[in-house]
């Protein structure tokens, strides 16, 4: 009996915690947070499918760039890099997406900064 309360309480407590997660979950992210997400769940979906066997080749769809007419497929150099390293990633795919998260992120406020001294110096 003892048990069964304590599962209760237990069930109880994580259907709180999961919808006050959810809840906050469906706030909107402006368009660099997205961006940076985005490119953080490619590099933790690539590791797992490194794990999993999926070759590297099969892997390349997630960093291509829409093909126009019958052009030769052209990639995104920062999410092709990820992609590819994320098969050599030894560590949990939720660190890898951590670390690509923070690279995004910095790369982010890198290029917003050249741009403001680009628009300064004009």
């Amino acid at each position: 009996m003892n048990n069964i309360i304590r599962s209760a309480v237990f069930g109880i407590l994580t259907l709180s915690i999961t919808n006050t997660a959810l809840a906050n979950a469906g706030e909107p992210m402006d368009g660099p947070e997205q961006h940076c997400y985005g490119v953080a769940m490619v590099g933790y979906d690539s590791v797992i499918n490194s794990r999993l066997g999926v070759l590297p080749e099969h892997a390349l769809d997630l960093a291509e760039m829409q093909k126009v007419g019958g052009k030769r497929a052209s990639y995104q150099p920062f999410l092709l890099k990820v992609v590819l390293d994320a098969y050599l990633w030894e560590k949990s795919p939720h660190n890898y997406a951590v670390k690509v998260m923070y690279n995004c992120s910095m790369q982010d406020i890198s290029m917003q900064t050249a741009n403001l001294l680009d628009n300064e110096l004009m």
